[in-house]
C-alpha cells in the first residue's frame, strides 16, 4: 500500500510495498511518483494525464508496470 498527494507526491508506503520495490520509505517520502517509472514515461502526455485524472478525484485500476530501486521492471495491480 502505498498512498500519495493528489499531485503524486508520496505520503506513506507500507513495509511490504517498500520491500517490494526496493526501497526504504525514508527514501521515497516527500518524492514524487515518477520515481517508480520510466523517465521518458515519466515526461509523456500520457503519464501527466494519468495523474491529472487521479487529481481530479476520478477512480482508476488496473495492472502497471514499475521500476524498483534497481531498475527492474515489477508489476503491480493498483487502484
Amino acid at each position: 500500500m502505498i498512498e500519495f498527494k493528489t499531485d503524486g507526491t508520496i505520503l506513506s508506503a507500507n513495509e511490504n510495498f517498500c520491500r517490494t520495490m526496493g526501497y526504504a520509505l525514508s527514501e521515497i517520502a516527500g518524492k514524487h511518483h515518477s520515481l517508480f517509472v520510466d523517465p521518458d514515461y515519466a515526461r509523456s502526455e500520457d503519464y501527466q494525464a494519468f495523474w491529472r485524472k487521479l487529481g481530479g478525484g476520478a477512480f482508476d485500476s488496473a495492472e502497471y508496470k514499475r521500476r524498483r530501486k534497481d531498475g527492474a521492471p515489477v508489476f503491480l495491480q493498483a487502484s
